[in-house]
């Protein structure tokens, strides 16, 4: 699951680099920017981070009107510094680590304030909240962009799978 979210943040910095500044911080019709889409996938990569210390996530703390919404720049140093983290702090056993989690529903939660999770299962969950924002992304611009270029940009693991074993079949 770890290479996976690397190969996530990787695939998040190539779609930055595919963008100019304008198409990375300009919001349009009542869309939030491209900026802002990646400052909240990196803001659950950060909340899954800060728990090998706090044994807690909570993804409502979030960065909102941060500097990586607006500055491409800071955003590819914040994925190097996330990759960085997870080759470097996430082996198997940390993965395994039970932590709390703090839901954003905690209000709709009786008797307690937090569920039990593990690293691994969190993982699992950011990279595939990515994936779905880099869809939203993707949706935003032309088929002659760039961005449409990135192979298998938004789709799910299972989705790339049965892509390519209908490739190998033709």
């Amino acid at each position: 699951m770890v290479e996976y979210c690397r190969s996530v943040l990787k695939q998040i910095a190539v779609v930055i680099d595919s963008l100019s500044t304008q198409e990375y911080s300009l919001s349009q019709q009542q869309q939030s920017s491209v900026g802002a889409h990646i400052r909240h996938i990196l803001d659950h990569f950060m909340a899954v981070t800060k728990a090998l210390d706090s044994g807690v996530v909570d993804y409502s703390h979030r960065s909102r009107g941060s500097l990586i919404e607006h500055c491409a720049d800071t955003a590819i140093a914040t994925i190097i510094e996330l990759d960085n983290t997870l080759a470097e702090q996430f082996c198997p056993t940390v993965c395994e680590k039970r932590i709390k989690l703090i839901p954003e529903t905690a209000d709709l939660l009786t008797d307690q304030d937090f569920l039990y999770s593990n690293i691994q299962r969190e993982l699992m969950f950011i990279a595939s909240h990515a994936v779905h924002h880099l869809a939203l992304i993707k949706m935003r611009f032309p088929t002659e962009h760039p961005i449409q270029q990135i192979e298998y940009l938004g789709y799910a693991p299972a989705t790339i799978q049965a892509l390519k074993l209908s490739a190998l079949q033709q």
